[in-house]
């Protein structure tokens, strides 16, 4: 072929090509406007409604460390009324220094949507404190700390009445209300109600934002299985809500809590063996208690965002016989007196005991009764005018006495149980931020035994939390 012809063949190719190409560009370019416009016509994706649970879920709670340094080696980590081991014993007359984790807080609430004007919540709390085998290693003791249930209630608010089922502050003493001392110990301190127990409780609240009352009575489990009946408690509490201050209930973040007063009540009933080695029948007795709790703003704020100078008191009485437990676990060394054993019987008889120390025994003629109690807790915290009310103090005096102990100890076991408590603290807390607070605490316990010996047990407490 000749030059000239092939050139005007690559030149009519060459034109035929680019023809095909402006075509598909033309045809893509169509393409991509309709696409366009289909998109167009379609929300965008952050035009969508969000799609969320209808549950309402929040997580809360705190990890905490602390480090105890103990005069006597009387105590674990908590000290509450635990015997103190007298001067002139191996644990009297020796230190100890404690730290752990376990007093460390894990909780969920749980809020479930309104239904018909009913409001369904729940709470499940944890710590760390639970029971351990006694031949636990002290290592394992304090690093291992077993998953214990503080709280796990669920309550139903309706126009009439709100509904609490589960384990819960028992309603004597008005648990978890705003009436709890500041204080770096763990609570309860002696002589302070201080308790949880599973429950079913009915309450009401009547009245507004700047005066409520609230009643309440709940049927609590008993304090013995075989007492055939659960413990019951009723209450009635009255607040000033347009009179608040600044108040921390034991280690924690400030809340404003009203100008209130409590007032509360527990009976309760005790079937128990007669006292003999294989008993037949049962005797019955009774146990009761009333208590009054004050919470006072002396210095009233309006907003916990500036809370320096506000100064509140709280403070607690109570009375009552057969109610050991509420106090944190006091039994004050009481036991049962031995079962007598004229044949000299080997093993010697034992009375079947179904029912915890402290709260029932058996007098010299062998008739069951109840251990009286009375107690009461005054508490002053004040925000000094540093940092927004960052920084404050608080001072606490408790005392416990049981005035019918040693009638029925006999005399050759006074030495074993205290028939008063005295107690004492400083504390001292800074919030570096809204998240952590430091805790600085002077801690002292006096006992009274029978025997008129007073031991002491002086702690010094060192604690760190973060909030979640």
């Amino acid at each position: 072929m000749k030059p000239a012809r092939i050139h005007v063949v690559t030149l009519a190719l060459g034109l035929h090509l680019a023809c095909a190409s402006l075509g598909l560009a033309a045809r893509a370019e169509e393409q991509t406007a309709g696409a366009a416009t289909v998109k167009a016509s379609v929300p965008k994706e952050a035009e969508r409604p969000p799609i969320r649970s209808r549950w309402d879920v929040s997580l809360y709670g705190f990890a905490e460390l602390d480090f105890m340094h103990d005069s006597t080696q009387s105590y674990a980590e908590s000290a509450n009324a635990t015997p103190i081991a007298r001067r002139g014993t191996y644990a009297g007359d020796r230190a100890q220094v404690v730290a752990t984790a376990k007093n460390s807080r894990l909780g969920f609430k749980v809020q479930a949507p309104e239904y018909a004007h009913l409001n369904a919540s729940a709470i499940f709390e944890l710590d760390f404190f639970g029971n351990q085998p006694l031949d636990t290693s002290q290592n394992d003791s304090s690093v291992f700390g077993t998953v214990r249930v503080r709280h796990a209630y669920f309550k139903l608010a309706t126009p009439l009445v709100d509904v609490l089922a589960g384990q819960y502050h028992d309603l004597y003493g008005w648990g978890g209300s705003g009436f709890y001392p500041s204080s770096v110990a763990y609570l309860g301190l002696p002589g302070q109600i201080y308790h949880r127990n599973p429950q079913l409780r009915l309450s009401k609240t009547v009245g507004g934002s700047s005066l409520s009352v609230e009643m309440a009575v709940a049927a609590v489990r008993p304090v013995m299985r075989h007492s055939e009946l659960p413990d019951f408690q009723a209450g009635a509490r009255v607040a000033l809500g347009g009179w608040q201050g600044a108040a921390s209930q034991g280690a924690a973040q400030p809340q404003l809590v009203p100008l209130s007063i409590g007032i509360s009540a527990v009976g309760r009933k005790f079937v128990i063996p007669q006292f003999i080695g294989v008993p037949r029948n049962s005797q019955t007795v009774y146990g009761w208690g009333a208590a009054v709790n004050v919470a006072v703003p002396i210095v009233p704020v309006t907003s916990l965002e500036d809370r320096g100078n506000a100064l509140t008191l709280t403070a607690e009485y109570s009375r009552g016989t057969g109610i050991a437990d509420l106090y944190t676990g006091t039994t004050a060394g009481a036991k049962f007196p031995e079962l007598a054993n004229p044949g000299r019987l080997q093993p010697p008889p034992v009375y079947p005991q179904d029912v915890d120390g402290g709260l029932v025994t058996f007098d010299a003629d062998l008739r069951a009764k109840t251990y009286n109690f009375s107690g009461f807790v005054v508490g002053a915290q004040y925000y000094l005018p540093v940092a927004r009310g960052r920084v404050w103090v608080s001072a606490n005096y408790g005392q416990i006495a049981l005035d019918n102990m040693l009638l029925l100890t006999p005399a050759a076991s006074w030495g074993a149980v205290y028939e008063k408590a005295r107690y004492f603290d400083a504390n001292l807390f800074v919030e570096p931020t809204p998240a952590t607070l430091v805790g600085a605490s002077f801690q002292s316990t006096t006992q009274t035994y029978g025997d008129g010996a007073e031991p002491n047990n002086i702690r010094v407490q060192l604690s760190l939390l973060f909030f979640l």
